[in-house]
């Protein structure tokens, strides 16, 4: 048995020769031919076999072209819609290429109704992948018309819009242009039909940005009547690269421009020669972030190199060339026609400036490791946005950002919790992390906030300073030294507001060395407690689990330091008793030290605290004075000062009798059993924990520890991004509450 193939077009025709039964004897009864016949007319064809027999068989013939390319400013009536846009086919019959019983598939024809008034949704139904005009639904060829009458300008459309409009735009560029029927003015204009259309669609949808940007790139090119550096690059995405697709042809060509000219190489094509020479993996911040890293790498470009790298010309006369492919949307276009050659680029320094680039990305991934690592986190996900570099804000916050740098104007800004949430919360959910987030990307712009906000604060009325930072910002934010001598000042302006109620200006020297910018957070932070000192019972509480010389050296830099000049007033002498009592020393200790003029001071390589033997001459001088006023202090005033000292304790430090240091209200002390009923804990999960019983978790952890060291001399929780839990002391607290 024999078999014979013939085809034509999308008909296919099988004759298989057998001796008395033949499938085309009868060929008009097949229901297919009878369609195409009805559509196409006759067409004879005469075959002959191998044995010399003849056979006729009817196969369809096309119908003649009707269609024509309508110039941007022609007229176009379609019913009661006027199209003056231009860039389309419009006809009756436009063979596909591909299957020629089918017009192309972006052919707008005449002869298919346009439904005067849509009854639905024209997104309910979204076209599949590959799109075609005639298939549309009434619903969706009507608003596919008014984007054509409206100028394609409405920014409220499906993303396949602009898909079957760029079919168009691709095979008048490949097909037409090889027919000679494209001059290079209207390819330059097609070119700037799909910069407007790829910059007002791009950014909402990636298929557009994908499309479009390729296209763009490859027009760019064939255009090539201008320097591409001049012009914005098209927007490429990262993880799409092929290795010799018209992406690598663009960058290549713009780069041997601007090796060419000796011109300074732009922030867009940085970025992109940035890509290509770095392996981008999907897990890195470069591609999971990948339109804020194209954004923050183009302006901390800018920022560190003005209007580019300078490349210097290559050496060589006569660059190389390669070939590449321009991969079209549209099916009915074919990968061959599409092939072009482009310039390779020869740059003598690139190893350095690739260097520079390297850097800079480096830099900016880190910029960007916050804001990725709440991405990924759904819970954090609503309020990722502080966690960018500020830079990147945009909206309420973006504005709030200026309006507050107006406020600042090189002094110190007071303001509360609550006013803060009402600048930068607006839009964004309020919550722990994401205050964190404000308080580290203001610290990128050169702007400190005060407290800590890692462990404050935990009323809306609460009081924070916002100031300049003249300083460099370290990695670290904190310091166990900077907590020790910021709790000191806590102690140091609770202790002086006691004595001098109406000073509100100071200036101390500070007993332990650090740097300046925490010195500068440090005088920002005093500025606070001037105003709102702590009470004085919970500043002694904090220090009291300190080793022995450390406390006696607080106390002389209290007395010498903060309290110069009024340390013999009946105030201060009462601060320094409240002070020797609440951390343990005896009454023998205190006379003893006022009369012989201070205390020793630690070890050097401990804490820095300098001495003022001068002021010690004057104390010891008032010796006489002060044991008589302490005399009766002791006697008389004694029920009197503990009850002031009790009264400025918060109630969670209060005592009552069998119940020692750990009495909270019996909400409290069920999260307490809750937090000791496992030695490790996730700090989100705990966090969720508190917030579902209405605890800030570091505030309930700082009480906690407060009371843990009256009662036991040491920590009960160690916060971190693990909790921990001292199970030494743990199985007594529960005992406890």
């Amino acid at each position: 048995m024999k078999r014979k193939l013939f085809t034509y077009k999308n008909l296919l025709l099988f004759d298989e020769l057998l001796d008395d039964d033949d499938i085309f004897d009868h060929v008009e009864d097949d229901k297919d031919f009878a369609q195409y016949k009805k559509t196409f007319g006759k067409l004879q064809k005469m075959l002959k076999t191998d044995g010399g027999e003849t056979r006729q068989f009817m196969i369809p013939v096309p119908k003649p072209a009707d269609f024509h390319w309508i110039q941007p400013g022609e007229k176009v009536a379609l019913g009661n819609h006027e199209i003056t846009a231009g860039h389309f086919y419009f006809g009756t019959n436009m063979p596909s290429g591909v299957d020629d019983s089918r017009n192309f598939p972006s052919l707008i024809n005449p002869d298919i109704s346009i439904p005067k008034k849509n009854k639905l949704d024209p997104k309910q139904n979204t076209p599949p992948y590959f799109i075609d005009y005639a298939e549309l639904n009434g619903i969706q060829r009507r608003e596919y018309i008014l984007w054509h009458t409206g100028g394609r300008t409405d920014e409220n459309i499906d993303d396949w819009f602009a898909i079957l409009f760029l079919y168009g735009l691709e095979r008048r560029v490949f097909i037409d242009k090889l027919r000679g029927l494209v001059k290079h003015g209207e390819l330059m204009l097609i070119r700037d039909e799909v910069r407007r259309i790829l910059t007002l669609y791009g950014g909402k949808s990636m298929r557009i940005r994908l499309a479009y940007s390729n296209f763009l790139a490859f027009l760019e090119i064939e255009c090539a009547d201008q320097r591409l550096y001049d012009h914005p690059a098209p927007y490429f995405e990262c993880r799409r690269y092929k290795e010799n697709d018209v992406f690598i042809a663009y960058l290549s060509t713009a780069l041997a421009q601007c090796s060419d000219h000796r011109a300074p190489l732009p922030s867009d094509l940085a970025y992109y020669w940035y890509i290509v020479s770095s392996i981008i993996l999907k897990s890195e911040i470069a591609s999971k972030c990948g339109d804020e890293f194209r954004e923050l790498f183009m302006i901390r470009y800018a920022e560190t190199y003005g209007r580019g790298i300078t490349v210097r010309k290559g050496s060589r006369v006569v660059p190389p060339t390669a070939e590449f492919y321009y991969y079209p949307e549209c099916n009915g276009l074919y990968k061959d026609i599409t092939r072009r050659r482009y310039r390779k680029a020869v740059i003598p320094e690139q190893g350095v400036i690739l260097e520079k680039l390297w850097g800079l990305g480096l830099r900016c991934k880190n910029e960007l490791v916050l804001y990725a690592r709440r991405q990924a986190k759904p819970e954090h996900a609503a309020g990722a946005m502080l966690a960018l570099p500020p830079v990147l804000w945009k909206g309420g916050e973006a504005e709030a950002l200026q309006a507050l740098k107006k406020e600042l104007d090189g002094k110190r800004y007071l303001t509360t919790l609550d006013e803060l949430k009402q600048a930068f919360f607006k839009n964004i959910p309020f919550s722990k992390s994401c205050l964190i987030d404000l308080a580290h990307a203001l610290e990128t712009e050169g702007i400190a906030m005060e407290p800590d906000i890692i462990s404050f604060p935990d009323q809306t009325s609460d009081i924070i300073v916002l100031h300049i930072l003249k300083n460099k910002i370290p990695k670290n934010r904190s310091s166990a030294d900077y907590a020790f001598l910021k709790t000191i000042m806590e102690l140091a302006a609770s202790a002086y507001k006691l004595c001098a109620p109406q000073q509100q200006t100071v200036s101390w020297s500070y007993p332990i060395k650090l740097g300046a910018y925490f010195y500068e957070r440090l005088n920002a932070y005093i500025d606070i407690l001037m105003r709102y000192p702590p009470p004085l019972q919970q500043c002694i509480r904090r220090l009291r689990h300190k080793p022995e010389s450390y406390k006696k050296s607080i106390i002389k830099y209290i007395r010498e330091e903060i309290l110069e000049g009024i340390n013999t007033s009946y105030e201060a002498v009462s601060v320094i008793e409240k002070l020797y009592k609440g951390f343990g020393f005896s009454e023998k200790e205190l006379y003893g030290d006022l009369h012989s003029g201070g205390v020793s001071a630690p070890d050097a390589k401990n804490r820095n605290v300098s001495l003022d033997h001068d002021k010690i001459e004057r104390l010891r001088e008032d010796s006489d004075h002060v044991y008589s006023m302490l005399s009766d202090i002791f006697t008389d005033e004694e029920a009197a000062e503990n009850a002031a000292a009790e009264s400025s304790v918060s109630k969670t430090d209060s005592k009552q009798e069998g119940g020692g240091c750990f009495n909270f209200s019996e909400a409290e002390a069920n999260f307490l059993k809750t937090i000791l009923s496992r030695a490790e804990w996730p700090r989100d999960e705990l966090t969720e924990q508190a917030r579902q019983q209405g605890f800030l978790l570091d505030g309930f952890i700082e009480i906690v520890n407060e009371t843990a060291y009256d009662e036991f001399g040491e920590a009960l929780i160690e916060g971190g991004e693990t909790i921990t839990i001292n199970t030494d002391i743990a199985e007594m607290v529960t005992e406890k509450l």
